[in-house]
């Protein structure tokens, strides 16, 4: 049974609140001017403790087992690791759901990259509220952000389950797939049923915890922080309409994600209602942060005046961090509306000051593999 945010018992998905769009702002101005700069001094007078994190699947580099996962896409004629969470393929390919699945649950599951270090600071300033997280891996968890700070909007590798039935320990799946399709079957006829890992399938609802979680966390965010996500998850488009209109939101990463669909068109190209108007003119809240997401954050800090703070956190050495990342403003683009860009590919950084050797955003890994 689904509990909901505080622990009782969850409504259904009908009962929860209608989700508003929530549009720009007068142009009173939240932020003195929308870049890193007026950020910042947003952050220094105001001193946000309610912040979101929206961490998408680019953020981080992709794991150095994902060629083998690669291999075995273009093996089975599949474009992405998504392809294989469907009921459909579990039941009528389990060959195929195996041998993907099996490769992604020996892989490695990588160590934190800054990113994720960036969000456990945050959280032990006191400043974190939720990090929302489209990774399947846990690797905020393992950056040692607390598991009640963090909400796995794609479900997660972590958990699993006799397909809607009782759950099954992970590792019993994980150990199961190690022989292939054949330990699969012998391990769901065990179970009394097939078992799935407990990522979110296609064509499900998110559970409705994360809802109810969501209408919780939206109303209080002070400051909304978008890294390395394309706004593709339901979840992710649905926050950036509900934070308050005088939140500011800032997005990191190479490209612009998440506009603001201000018509029928723009929706079906994929803009988002209520979402960043980064361009459009009386824009007074939301920043776009062009560049690798890792120098992205590390300039934010420093605008912020967390440098120290987040430096005095960290027990590992530091190196010189790349180039402050310029945010972009209005009139640094030209006219006419950018078209959504998806998943992308930068060129590696040096070394950051969040932690050691760190490896910079490399857009674009297998999403819920980061």
């Amino acid at each position: 049974e689904n509990e909901g945010a505080n622990g009782g018992p969850a409504a259904e998905v009908k009962d929860l609140p209608s989700i508003p769009v929530l549009r720009q702002p007068a142009a009173s101005s939240v932020l003195p001017s929308v870049d890193l700069k007026g950020l910042g001094l947003y952050i220094r007078a105001q001193k946000p403790k309610n912040i979101l994190v929206l961490m998408g699947s680019a953020a981080a580099a992709p794991l150095p087992s994902s060629s083998r996962l690669y291999a075995k896409l273009q093996k089975h004629s599949l474009s992405r690791v998504e392809d294989i969470f469907s009921r459909d393929m579990m039941l009528h390919c389990d060959n195929v759901f195996c041998d993907v699945l099996g490769e992604l649950l020996s892989s490695d599951r990588g160590s934190p990259a800054l990113p994720h270090e960036f969000v456990r600071d945050l959280d032990k300033m006191g400043l974190l509220r939720r990090c929302y997280s489209e990774c399947y891996h846990g690797r905020e968890q393992r950056a040692g952000v607390p598991e009640d700070r963090v909400v796995p909007v794609c479900g997660t590798l972590n958990a699993a389950s006799v397909l809607d039935g009782p759950a099954v320990p992970a590792e019993e799946l994980r150990g199961a797939l190690q022989a292939g399709v054949d330990g699969w079957r012998r391990l769901s006829k065990k179970c009394g049923g097939p078992v799935r890992p407990g990522v979110v399938f296609a064509g499900e609802d998110p559970p409705t915890s994360i809802k109810w979680r969501m209408v919780e966390d939206a109303p209080a965010c002070d400051l909304l922080i978008a890294v390395g996500t394309s706004f593709n998850n339901a979840p992710f488009r649905s926050l950036l309409s509900m934070v308050p209109l005088g939140c500011p939101r800032v997005l990191l990463q190479p490209q612009a994600a998440g506009l603001d669909a201000m018509t029928a068109e723009d929706a079906i190209r994929g803009f988002v209602p209520g979402g960043f108007g980064f361009f459009q003119e009386g824009n007074a809240r939301d920043v776009f942060v062009e560049g690798p997401c890792d120098s992205g954050l590390l300039s934010l800090c420093d605008a912020a005046g967390w440098g120290e703070t987040v430096r005095s956190l960290q027990p590992l050495a530091r190196h010189d961090a790349p180039a402050p990342t310029r945010a972009k403003t209005p009139q640094s683009r030209p006219a006419g509306r950018p078209a959504v860009e998806h998943h992308h590919e930068t060129k590696p950084m040096g070394k950051g000051r969040i932690g050691h050797g760190m490896r910079t955003s490399l857009a674009g890994p297998i999403r819920g593999v980061a």
